[in-house]
């Protein structure tokens, strides 16, 4: 008997050893039980029988083998409402698809033990087989993917609004007390406040980009016109209150006034400046900005271990950390500071770059149109 004539008319049997099968998946078997995969079962053994029965042509076949069958059918319904279900039960990724890994074997081997004739021995059949469940396997990835990413951007998003309010209440109390006579303990007392919740207004900056970018929302720019040159220095006079031993050297060359992002540019050089001190061997960083044609070009230069080059790439994902002897850990200590970095120049339809090596150091490049488009 053929496969697929076998699947229809055995799915009692198939049943049967598909649950002892899955009862011998340990450490999972604790976790499976006789109704997950059990309520469909029988319509989801139709679907896979009738998908192999169905016409398919060679660049279908090669579609589906690459993880891009189509979608919408009887079997991605199916498959559909159990990665729901499981989902809804709190089941993890893995022992999901350890229930269609023992549904597979247990197929295969009541098939196999069920003597077919060897005409009935097809392997297009048995690829197509496999190629059903891999694409059954596929949409519950797919499915536990879209649900781990929504819920993991709407607690990005809902942690980074819900901080901004009583960070908010924060600085307007630490700016009332400012305003009042106090001795000078007091004073340095407000001032770590008021640094430390710049701080993390940052990072909640930097969580609300990531946000967008996931989701696909372009970042917002409220666009004015601004010299960057100035902007660079204001903004590394901030990062030398936290960092006093910093040591910026700075060239500014040409018409540096452009229209852009004001608080988006302080907050891509504060990223940059920041990582540059952080990795600097001597705490010292030579940065140049400079008029070129209808860009303005800005470089920040600092020796210290050089970034291999397979990472140099990387080191724009968001979530990147190395550790303490890699010279790209961000300065939000997310992992964040660089992808934040990348995100605000492409926004401003600009791009950046970085070369590493041991005898220039390391350079990360931003080139900005003058005016940034729309």
């Amino acid at each position: 008997m053929r496969l697929s004539k076998f699947i229809r008319a055995n799915t009692d049997d198939i049943e049967r050893a598909w649950n002892d099968f899955a009862r011998r998946l340990a450490p999972f078997a604790d976790e499976l039980n006789d109704s997950v995969l059990r309520d469909n079962l029988r319509s989801f053994l139709t679907a896979i029988a009738e998908d192999m029965d169905s016409l398919q042509s060679t660049d279908e076949q090669q579609s589906k083998s690459e993880g891009h069958g189509p979608r919408g059918g009887a079997l991605d319904i199916i498959t559909a409402v159990h990665a729901r279900a499981r989902l809804n039960s709190g089941v993890n990724l893995e022992h999901v698809i350890s229930e269609y890994r023992a549904l597979r074997a247990s197929i295969l081997s009541l098939w196999v033990r069920s003597a077919p004739e060897k005409a009935d021995i097809q392997l297009s059949e048995v690829t197509r087989f496999n190629e059903t469940i891999d694409q059954a396997i596929a949409e519950v990835v797919r499915r536990y993917a879209s649900k781990n990413e929504m819920f993991n951007d709407r607690f990005l998003g809902a942690l980074s609004h819900e901080i901004r309010n009583p960070l908010n209440a924060i600085s307007l109390g630490a700016s009332i007390l400012d305003r009042s006579p106090l001795e000078k303990a007091q004073r340095d007392d407000i001032a770590r406040i008021q640094k430390n919740i710049k701080r993390i207004s940052r990072i909640v900056d930097d969580l609300a980009i990531v946000v967008r970018s996931r989701t696909r929302v372009g970042l917002p720019l409220s666009k004015q016109s601004s010299d960057i040159g100035v902007i660079t220095e204001e903004t590394l006079e901030e990062i030398k209150v936290s960092n006093p031993n910093a040591l910026f050297k700075v060239e500014k060359i040409g018409d540096l006034t452009g229209t852009w992002d004001k608080l988006r540019l302080e907050q891509m050089i504060f990223n940059l400046a920041s990582n540059a001190v952080t990795h600097s061997s001597d705490k010292q960083s030579r940065i140049v900005v400079r008029e070129v044609d209808a860009e303005i070009i800005l470089t920040i230069s600092n020796r210290g271990r050089p970034i291999p080059e397979a990472e140099q790439q990387l080191i724009f994902e968001p979530f990147v950390h190395k550790d303490g002897s890699a010279p790209a850990q961000p300065s939000s200590g997310l992992g964040l500071g660089l992808f934040v970095v990348r995100e605000i120049v492409e926004a401003h339809k600009g791009s950046i770059e970085v070369v590493s090596n041991e005898l220039e150091g390391t350079t990360f490049t931003v080139r900005l149109p003058r005016i940034s488009g729309d």
